[in-house]
């Protein structure tokens, strides 16, 4: 079992048996609930020093010796010409005869500390009698705290927030409030629960950071205020993917065509430029010997590669770079590297947001897939994967005679050379991820970088992600449908990783392994005698996308996707199954990978190459394997409104007697798995709201 399909917790599950064991009457009684929230603003302790351009000096230097400006001699000239005197030198004189000086010597700020700035606490058990309810400078009561929402929502979970209502009634305690809590970046922690019960069921908590905040005056003179925090791994997504980060004396060469000129790396996409060249070589010289790689030993799944393109295909992007090779990092590197590492701990916005404390997690735990025999890139030169030599790497092969072949019979057996990048697709019942290859190309394509040296245009972490596995996705035939989530502590064991508020994690959509899952009981309240005394309200919704409901009524697939068949089979109620003719798809896919190489990568043959591949994912599912692996949902869904409870995770398994029976009685059968909750609390009442969707289950 994994994030998409699990067992409720056994805490979860015990408390609904425990509430369902009492009298209806003694369940509704109200038992009053508790919200304690306190905060801490940590800021940077930053230090001013000078960062000397040694190549402007020198330029500087070299233009003052041609105009017998300096005379040099003496160990102290050259620092007083490159700016190192307080006076500062003069350089060449303007048209009016103005002095100017030199911008070889800059003035730079570091971050070499953090300090505590505020720290807050309120709390509805904060002691109620008058003295201490009323002891403010001008008399009237404290602030008191209103409602509290924590959600988990947004793509499979990846976002949690919450939303604070307090009420201020003076100024004063308005102002104090908002220094201490309404400052974006301010870390707070919420916990919750019923007075008097224990228990994790009973008790939670949110870990996040400020985002926004509004307030407005109300009838006492005081304030509404509303807070709004994030946790700590969904913000991790919302940084600019190409903030200007820390170069830390990293130069690189930007432009082997001309002048080899050399700059600062200043963004993501020049650190994977400068680890190229310090450690597999340069960009132009990446065809010797057949190709490079390289794998950092201190970073899961990094990994550089390169090699020549094949002659007829498509230059890549040159920039006065890859001089026709093609460069490659993993998708670990991607993001086990560039974004934990150099963005993360190395970029000017992370000051603001904590980053240094947040990980994107990407490894051979957490971020693998069904492993494919067959499958191929529909096009290496973007997306390439390492397996076997033949079915994964080896291109072209008609001898010249095929339509359009421009090779003369060539092959191309990609990823030859590149003995320090893992496989993909090895042995083993599934596909290590992160050691997809992702080329320069798509790299610098998505994150808008432009020259190098310089910032690029503004993407976040997680719409630059999403392209990459977009690409990931169109290139495999749908195989493989990556996304970031978070997970609880629960749901990383799992996967043998320790999961909490700072991580997010890069899994497979389309991996979703698992059956006969304890269940949520979410069943109606209307048997005299049965009731379960924590379902408030049950709601049950049915409806047929347009896709399959023309599917349904035509025959066949309709327009709805290959792995939407099985749904339209039992939205009709026929076990009909449509067998693939699986000798005609395999030979498809070897085809391919002949004709993409001898017909130069040619947009028809790339194109022709994704549906083949997609024909072939489709064939290799059974029904009962679309219920492991796919995420395959029935228009159904179920939500319900419950007595406060904690711990009710995304994923978590649901059933409910309102489903018709014909959802539950055949095979496959249909299971209900969590999308959504949100809690909602208030000093008097705790309500937990359930949103799921329906999937298949063996």
């Amino acid at each position: 079992m994994g994030v998409f399909y699990s067992s409720p917790q056994a805490y979860v599950i015990q408390e609904l048996r425990n509430r369902k064991s009492v009298g209806y009457l003694e369940s509704r009684m109200i038992k009053g609930c508790y919200i304690t929230m306190t905060s801490r603003r940590v800021e940077p302790v930053t230090e001013n020093y000078k960062d000397l351009d040694t190549g402007e000096a020198i330029m500087d230097l070299g233009g003052e010796l041609l105009r017998g400006a300096v005379d040099f001699t003496g160990a102290g000239v050259l620092f007083n010409v490159l700016g190192g005197s307080d006076a500062g030198t003069s350089l060449s004189e303007s048209v009016f005869g103005e002095k100017k000086e030199s911008e070889a010597m800059s003035k730079k700020q570091r971050v070499v500390g953090q300090v505590v700035r505020e720290t807050g606490k309120l709390s509805t058990l904060a002691s109620t009698d008058l003295n201490s309810r009323y002891a403010t400078t001008t008399g009237k009561p404290t602030p008191a705290i209103q409602k509290l929402d924590v959600e988990m929502s947004g793509d499979y979970g990846s976002l949690q927030k919450c939303v604070l209502q307090v009420r201020t009634f003076d100024k004063p305690s308005f102002e104090e409030f908002e220094r201490k809590f309404m400052v974006p970046g301010t870390e707070v922690n919420m916990k919750y629960g019923r007075v008097g019960q224990s228990g994790p069921a009973n008790n939670a908590e949110f870990n996040g950071v400020v985002y926004d905040y509004s307030f407005k005056l109300n009838e006492y003179l005081g304030y509404d205020c509303e807070v709004k925090a994030v946790a700590k791994g969904s913000l991790s997504t919302e940084l600019n993917a190409m903030a200007k980060i820390d170069d830390k004396d990293r130069v690189f060469c930007s432009d082997y065509e001309w002048l080899n000129e050399y700059q600062r790396v200043a963004n993501i996409a020049d650190v994977f430029d400068y680890d190229i060249q310090e450690f597999i070589g340069k960009h132009k010289k990446l065809h010797k010997r057949g190709g490079k790689s390289f794998k950092f030993g201190n970073y899961p799944n990094a990994g550089l590669a390169g090699c020549d393109a094949p002659n007829s295909a498509p230059e890549p992007e040159n920039d006065g770079m890859v001089n026709g090779n093609v460069a490659f990092c993993t998708l670990g590197y991607i993001v086990n590297k560039l974004i934990n590492v150099d963005l993360f701990k190395g970029n000017v916005e992370g000051n603001k947001v904590k980053s240094n404390s947040l990980k994107i997690i990407c490894n051979d735990n957490v971020t693998i897939g069904k492993r494919y025999d067959k499958l191929m890139s529909a096009n290496p030169m973007k997306i390439l994967w390492l397996g076997d030599k033949l079915a994964q790497q080896t291109y072209g092969g008609t001898g010249g005679l095929g339509l359009g072949a421009q090779t003369f019979g060539a092959t191309k057996i990609w990823g030859k050379k590149f003995k320090h990048i893992n496989k993909t697709i090895e042995s083993g019942d599934f596909a290590k991820l992160a050691n997809i290859l992702i080329s320069r190309d798509c790299l610098r394509g998505h994150l808008g970088a432009g020259g190098m040296g310089a910032e690029g245009s503004k993407i976040s972490v997680a719409a630059f992600l999403t392209k990459l596995f977009e690409d990931i996705y169109n290139h495999s035939g749908g195989a493989w449908d990556l996304t970031l989530t978070s997970m609880t502590p629960e749901q990383a064991s799992e996967y043998g990783e320790q999961g909490g508020d700072n991580f997010m994690y890069v899994i497979d959509r389309n991996w979703a392994p698992g059956a006969r899952a304890q269940k949520l009981e979410l069943n109606s309240n209307v048997k005299p005698g049965q009731m379960n005394n924590y379902c408030r309200n049950v709601q049950l919704t049915g409806k047929v996308p347009k896709d399959m409901a023309a599917a349904a009524f035509v025959g066949g697939a309709g327009t709805a996707s290959g792995k939407k068949s099985s749904t339209v089979e039992v939205i009709k109620g026929e076990p009909v199954t449509t067998l693939a003719n699986e000798a005609k798809i395999k030979n498809d896919i070897i085809e391919s990978r002949e004709v993409i190489h001898d017909t130069g990568y040619n947009s028809e043959t790339i194109s022709a190459a994704k549906s083949n591949l997609k024909a072939y994912v489709e064939s290799c599912h059974s029904h009962l394997e679309k219920a492991s692996f796919r995420k395959d949902m029935y228009p159904l869904e179920l939500s319900a409104t419950l007595d406060g409870i904690a711990g009710i995770q995304f994923g978590n398994a649901c059933s409910t007697d309102l489903a018709p029976s014909r959802y539950t009685e055949n095979s496959p059968k249909v299971v209900f798995t969590v999308t959504k909750t949100k809690h909602s609390i208030s000093p008097n009442d705790w309500i937990t709201e359930v949103e799921s969707i329906c999937r298949m289950e063996k």
